[in-house]
């Protein structure tokens, strides 16, 4: 019995540096990613929405949420196309001149691409907004590899948010029912707030909205912004992409490790980033 649990320990223990090492490989490759990374984001229309993820999206779910934000009162204000692109590694040319000490980074064997998409709605009698987005996202590999492509798509999910401003640094609360990953809780804005509610409905997602906003407006001292308009909206999404983009330059390998592997034994329903005295529900 003993040399049992004694086996089992040390698979265990080989296991977790396995996984330990399949993060430390991401949260590398990650950070180069974002270094890399090109992002378009502009309004788009009904041929762009059809053509989303090259027809492969089921546009039903989408347009049956649309209809019930309607229903609520919510009116549309366009659809945002968002698109990133990692710019490959080209292989290096011969030279005969070499520069020892030149760190010559392998050439790309993926091409990544992923398309996000959004439909925005704006409510004007409570001043805030909502959103229905999807992402899909397509790795293309070299030839060489014998690899079939890669199309992941994930499915529409609705938020309610409302805004300071549109400004870098200002306060913003959302109320989503996107479902977590441990790598978008690294991407977590200071002043963008947000409750998770995985599995509401939309009216769930608004109710709990309006009333926890105001709270959270008296503890932080601020106001939220009445005049909502699809370019402010647009300007926090660039805000975002940037942000998203330089907190990737601070990370620390091992503390960003640490968390990919606990983040499972907590709870990421609350992200109140600076705000204090906030009473979370």
């Amino acid at each position: 019995m003993g040399n049992f649990l004694l086996w089992l320990v040390i698979i265990a223990f080989f296991a977790s540096l396995l996984r330990l090492s399949i993060w430390l490989n991401a949260i590398n490759t990650t950070r180069k990613d974002y270094s890399r990374m090109r992002t378009e984001i502009r309004i788009a229309d009904a041929a762009d929405l059809k053509a989303f993820g090259g027809g492969k999206v089921d546009l039903s779910e989408l347009d049956a949420s649309s209809a019930q934000l309607e229903k609520m009162g919510f009116r549309e204000l366009g659809i945002l196309l968002s698109s990133h692109s990692i710019d490959p590694i080209p292989t290096p040319r011969s030279s005969p001149i070499v520069d020892p000490v030149q760190e010559i980074a392998s050439p790309s064997k993926i091409d990544t691409k992923s398309t996000g998409i959004a439909r925005v709605f704006v409510h004007r009698d409570y001043g805030c907004y909502a959103n229905l987005i999807s992402i899909i996202s397509i790795a293309k590999f070299d030839e060489s590899l014998g690899l079939v492509d890669k199309i992941k798509i994930a499915p529409f999910r609705t938020a309610i948010l409302s805004m300071e401003n549109s400004d870098e640094n200002a306060w913003r609360l959302a109320n989503s029912n996107r479902e977590v990953s441990a790598f978008s809780l690294l991407f977590r804005h200071p002043r963008g707030l947000l409750h998770r509610m995985v599995g509401a409905a939309p009216e769930e997602l608004l109710k709990a909205h309006l009333i926890e906003r105001d709270g959270i407006a008296q503890c932080g001292g601020f106001h939220w912004d009445k005049e909502l308009s699809m370019e402010k909206y647009r300007a926090m999404e660039n805000s975002t992409i940037d942000y998203i983009r330089s907190i990737t330059k601070t990370w620390k390998t091992i503390p960003v490790a640490f968390h990919l592997l606990t983040y499972k034994f907590k709870n990421h329903d609350w992200w109140l980033g600076k705000l204090k005295g906030f009473p979370k529900q």
